[in-house]
Formats: C-alpha cells, sequence, structure tokens
C-alpha cells in the first residue's frame, strides 16, 4: 500500500486489493477530481501491483432512487489512478449508475494489468455485474453481463477468486439477494465474463445495509468453498463450485438472521457471522455441519 497520493487524490479508507489474481462503452478523461466529488461512502481500492493503482467511485447522484445501499445516492462515474500517475475517468451515460460502494481491483487473468470489477445498474433494466479496464490509455467497460431486467433490481459480488481448482480465478456473484436470490459463477476467458454454473436459494446482503461482503471463501480440507447465507439469513450455506456445478457440502444454522461481518479465522478452520440480535457467533467449519 502506498502512504503518499497526490493532493487530488479524493480522501477516505485505503482497501489494499488482494493480489488475486468488448466493446469500448466509456472514454476517459485525464483531469483528476477534487475531493468532493467522490461517492461519500465509498472507499478506495488499492493494488500494489498491475497497471492501474487505485480506483474508487465518483460523480454523486441521486438519479435512481432504489436506496438498496441505504439513501438514494449512487455513483455515476469510476475513476482509476494509473501505475505511472495519472488519474482516468469513466463517466456512465444519464441512464445508468454505479449502484456500488467500492471498487474491486483484481488482475484476473494474470497479465499484468489489472480489471476492475464493478455493480452497473440501469434505471430501466437494473443490475449488472461489469468490468473495466485500460485499453489504449482509457478506462474502459471491457464486458458486463446482461442486466436483470427490470428497475430496482440489484446483485451483489460475492467472491473474487479460484472457486473450482482450475487455477484460474471466478467471480461469484447473488443475484436479487433479498427477494430469492440466485447464486452464478463467472469465468473471466479472452475478455469475456461466461456462466459456468448457478443455483437458487442464498443471500448476501440486507436490504439498507452498506455491508456489501456477507460472504467468505475458505479452503476446507484443501478444496475451496464459498460460505453466504441461505435466502432467509437464517443459516449459513457451505457450497463447493465445480467447472459447472454448485454442491451445498454443509448448512449451519444460526440462532437469528445474519446481517454482516462474516470472516474466516487465520487458519480457515472457523468463521464469525455478526447476527440480527446483536450477537457475534463463532463456528468451526467441517464438512458435517448439517
Amino acid at each position: 500500500m502506498r502512504k503518499a497520493f497526490p493532493a487530488t487524490r479524493p480522501r477516505g479508507r485505503i482497501l489494499l486489493a488482494a493480489s488475486l489474481s468488448s466493446a469500448v462503452l466509456f472514454a476517459a478523461t485525464l483531469s483528476p477530481l477534487p475531493a468532493a466529488e467522490r461517492l461519500p461512502d465509498g472507499d478506495i481500492a488499492v493494488s500494489a501491483a498491475g497497471d492501474i493503482a487505485a480506483a474508487w467511485f465518483a460523480r454523486p447522484t441521486t438519479r435512481y432512487a432504489h436506496e438498496i445501499l441505504g439513501d438514494a445516492i449512487e455513483a455515476g462515474s469510476l475513476v482509476a489512478e494509473t501505475r505511472d500517475g495519472r488519474t482516468i475517468e469513466a463517466v456512465l451515460p444519464e441512464t445508468q449508475v454505479f449502484e456500488d460502494l467500492t471498487p474491486r481491483l483484481v488482475d484476473m487473468d494474470g497479465d499484468g494489468r489489472n480489471e476492475i470489477i464493478a455493480i452497473r445498474s440501469d434505471v430501466m433494466k437494473g443490475a449488472a455485474l461489469a468490468v473495466y479496464g485500460l485499453i489504449d490509455g482509457q478506462l474502459v467497460e471491457r464486458a458486463a453481463i446482461p442486466p436483470i431486467g427490470r428497475p430496482n433490481r440489484w446483485l451483489n459480488v460475492a467472491a473474487i477468486a479460484d472457486l473450482d481448482g482450475n487455477g484460474r480465478r471466478d467471480i461469484a456473484i447473488v443475484k436479487t439477494p433479498h427477494i430469492g436470490g440466485t447464486l452464478e459463477i463467472y469465468a473471466w476467458e479472452d475478455g469475456k465474463l461466461l456462466l459456468r454454473a448457478s443455483r437458487a436459494g442464498y443471500s448476501n446482503h440486507v436490504i439498507g445495509s452498506r455491508e456489501l461482503d456477507l460472504a467468505e471463501v475458505v479452503s476446507l480440507e484443501g478444496t475451496p468453498v464459498l460460505i453466504l447465507p441461505n435466502t432467509a439469513r437464517t443459516a449459513l450455506e457451505v457450497v463447493r463450485v465445480e467447472p459447472d456445478t454448485i454442491t451445498p457440502v454443509a448448512s449451519i444454522a444460526l440462532a437469528a438472521r445474519a446481517v454482516g461481518y462474516l470472516r474466516s479465522s487465520a487458519d480457515g478452520k472457523a468463521i464469525e457471522i455478526r447476527l440480527e440480535d446483536g450477537s457475534t457467533v463463532r463456528t468451526k467449519l467441517t464438512q458435517s455441519e448439517n
């Protein structure tokens, strides 16, 4: 993580991106933004390697009154700072917003160029998963899945990791996590997002909450598994992802509904989750939590 930033860099928490490892829709501008234009509740994603050093959302707007993240303020643009210190902005049209808080900055394919993963929403068609990157010095949308198809329909990113053990990173999302969520797994191949598997019955967000990380990837007996709540958030579901299948491994009942802070222990053998009654519970992970 870098300790010094240009004076034009917006202030806020810095999130160090893990070294995890289309059509050009929006042109970039090279003028830096004043701090006031950053999304108020957003953070700055930072990567120690790759062509993009940092990314954040900017141009706060109220043109999409969904309020799924607690207020009507969303972002109208995505800003990236390159490794050589340039500030580049991708501005959305008036019919779209970033219904998100902090970009996810990851080199998806190990080519030394970072991708930015974001939740982009259309005022008539709802949310879509979108991937941005630098092409010819511009910050552009490189790929996106189709939007859900209706306004006020949202999705949340659950994980970016090698979920099936093939050595390549996947993106897990939950579509409509508040009204019968569907877990979907996407592969990033040749600059495209390819749907590999899906399964209904999951959630990873509470309406109005700014906590977007209600999911965790851990290694269970040497195999990566994804942990996230069921649709009602009354249990934690442990699933294994294979190339074309999502397989339930275990279900851990909760004393109250999950609301946030899903974290694994340092050794990956236990998880903590905050519940609706204000308590935080810790449970060990095994293959037989049924």
